[in-house]
């Protein structure tokens, strides 16, 4: 119900689209050159004190300069090179970019399918280090809180990573811990990118995002992410909103175990949806498995107004013939108004008036600049006769389409909001 979410804007993974400066993209190769990078240049922006971080921005420059990263960026060119920055970078590069991966609303489709590439290469925090976080959170050892507690992880990504454990009462839960230290690094990596980008001569075009809001929306998320207790409101509210399906099975989390660093949910060890030999020597009715999710997915935009945002094939399990989402950390929101126009859009669609469907992307879009309506409406008359008209929804090519209509709109001074295109984009992995 969405009466029922949370009130304020730190509650859930929600930032708000940035304006760009339309200015001409004067931007030459040596412009984003590594040289002349030197410790006296590093301190103008640093204390002398903070040596480690003169350090880190020094190597974060020389990086992104000698991948021609941010060049790449600005241009929409050889996304690879930004990739590749990325992932020589580290955890926290890493971890941006797979975060950008879903946001197609903030940087071009060809980058956000190469961050689709960057593999989690992070090594586990030992034990001890595990027991400590969790003994300095509650104040008391970790055999107070739980009866048994694997010390070996059974899975660990670039912010946290997860042991199985039974609470006092035998239930069996899943404990998520974050890497020790992993915010501090993160958030401080961050804000040493931000203070990189004025060492590359930037004039960012109205088609793209400007890196330095680009960096600005991604503090924000990174923020929300590394709050647990945020993705333990997103579980509850998803249980709340799903539970009462008799074809999915809900997580749910422990508040009294929630901490900022530490989330406590029911442990699910399931088929991955992806995995069908699996799911047919279980006897699992496919189709109906298929079906249920994507009417599950619509419902969690159309009804709910909230749903998951990253249900990539790791997020979704199978057990017991039902469907069970995990790791949320990522979440939309879609508001009565978008729903509203986004329904209109696709009426457009279904009726085949692409004068209709010109006037709901002008009224579902953010305005980034002057829009020429006749231009607009004959690329989406094009659009539409290409892909669109006489394809089965079964033959339609999903991912085209919706790159297809995010060019359009950002060749035509429009944006996506945020929310509808990461619903498009979860779309796409469900169906």
């Amino acid at each position: 119900n969405k009466n029922d979410l949370p009130d304020s804007d730190n509650d859930i993974i929600n930032t708000e689209n940035s304006s760009v400066s339309p200015e001409d993209d004067k931007n030459t190769e040596e412009d984003f050159s590594d040289e002349n990078i030197s410790d006296s240049n590093i301190t103008d922006f640093m204390e002398v004190s903070e040596k480690n971080n003169r350090e880190r921005l020094k190597q974060i420059i020389a990086t992104l300069g000698k991948h021609k990263a941010i060049e790449s960026l600005i241009t929409s060119k050889h996304p690879e090179r930004i990739k590749d920055a990325f992932e020589e970078l580290g955890p926290t590069f890493i971890k941006m970019g797979q975060m950008l991966s879903t946001r197609s609303d903030l940087i071009p489709e060809a980058l956000a399918e190469e961050f689709k590439k960057l593999q989690d290469n992070v090594k586990t925090d030992d034990f001890c280090v595990v027991k400590s976080i969790i003994e300095n959170s509650f104040g008391v050892p970790v055999n107070d809180i739980f009866k048994t507690f694997d010390e070996t992880p059974v899975a660990s990504a670039s912010m946290a990573q997860v042991h199985a454990a039974t609470l006092k009462d035998g239930t069996k839960v899943a404990v998520k811990i974050q890497h020790a230290g992993i915010k501090s690094m993160m958030l401080n990596d961050i804000a040493l990118f931000e203070k990189a980008l004025p060492f590359f001569k930037i004039a960012p075009t109205s088609k793209i995002m400007d890196p330095v809001a680009l960096v600005k929306e991604l503090k924000k998320s990174c923020e929300n992410e590394l709050d647990f207790t945020v993705e333990a409101k997103n579980i509850h509210l998803f249980y709340k909103n799903n539970s009462n399906l008799d074809y999915m099975e809900c997580l749910r989390e422990y508040p009294e175990y929630a901490r900022e660093d530490i989330l406590v949910m029911d442990f699910v060890n399931g088929i991955k949806i992806t995995e069908i030999d699996e799911l047919k020597a279980k006897n699992y009715d496919i189709k109906k498995i298929a079906q249920n999710l994507v009417n599950n997915y619509m419902k969690q935009a159309f009804e709910d107004g909230f749903f998951h945002a990253d249900p990539h094939p790791g997020n979704i399990v199978v057990r017991d013939g039902k469907i069970t989402f995990l790791d949320f950390g990522m979440m939309g929101v879609m508001s009565d108004s978008t729903l509203k126009r986004l329904n209109d859009l696709l009426y457009s669609i279904y009726i085949e008036n692409t004068e209709e469907m010109t006037n709901a992307v002008l009224k579902l879009c953010i305005k980034k600049g002057p829009v020429d309506r006749e231009k607009l409406n004959s690329e989406i008359n094009d659009f539409y006769y290409t892909y669109i008209d006489g394809v089965s929804l079964k033959d339609m090519k999903f991912h085209i389409v919706i790159a297809k209509l995010t060019i359009i709109c950002a060749e035509n001074n429009l944006s996506i909001p945020e929310e509808v295109t990461m619903f498009m984009r979860g779309l796409l992995n469900i169906v």
